[in-house]
């Protein structure tokens, strides 16, 4: 579940939620796993994908948007398009 973690380390709402929505997933889908060839190669595959979102949170923190991809109004989300310049509601 550390990848669940690093996750909430990206600034940007929409990777953040898709990395902790991706371990969930995942650690879900593995849990009944009783064979030890294929724990193996997941455990393995886990630590990739641990590694490479750490890098990717660096590299967000570093170069990554400072403006936000979820504004929060009157309590209701509004969500920000890049191809827009305004959002109406």
């Amino acid at each position: 579940m550390q990848l669940a973690f690093v996750g909430k380390k990206f600034s940007n709402y929409n990777v953040r939620e898709f990395v902790q929505r991706k371990a969930k997933a995942d650690f879900r889908s593995n849990a009944a796993q009783t064979d030890k060839a294929a724990v193996e190669q997941m455990w393995t595959q886990a630590k990739r994908d641990l590694e490479v979102a750490k890098r990717q949170a660096l590299v967000y923190s570093l170069y990554g948007s400072r403006q936000k991809s979820v504004m929060v109004c009157d309590g209701h989300r509004l969500f920000l398009c890049t191809t827009f310049s305004t959002v109406k509601g």
